[in-house]
């Protein structure tokens, strides 16, 4: 699969890669997707891929930015800034299982 740098658009049915999409804060249905992504990464990787911190931040206004990015409407990466706007800010980020090796991470990043 190929990252492209097209926008995300919620009525794509696309299986390429969106850009990032940046957020402040997540509406309850996307902190369900991340969510499921973790817990998919976790089952394959036997380890939580975010720290409790950030786990906790997904539904916080702590001011935290949260990058996600999807295939079609499927969200396969996740990356989250505790401090955005601050240079000594620390990230975490998390690829679906089945996408790994693809750019996905990269395109995060």
């Amino acid at each position: 699969m190929q990252v492209t740098a097209s926008l995300f658009d919620e009525g794509t049915s696309s299986s390429r890669a969106s850009a990032p999409l940046a957020v402040r804060s997540l509406r309850p249905e996307r902190i369900e997707g991340v969510r499921a992504l973790v817990a998919a990464a976790e089952a394959a990787d036997g380890s939580p891929p975010l720290s409790e911190a950030f786990l906790l931040a997904l539904q916080a206004t702590s001011g935290a930015a949260h990058l996600l990015l999807y295939a079609g409407s499927q969200l396969i990466g996740y990356a989250q800034l505790s401090h955005p706007d601050e240079l000594d800010t620390a990230a975490e980020m998390v690829v679906h299982p089945q996408h790994r090796r693809e750019g996905v991470g990269t395109a995060l990043l």
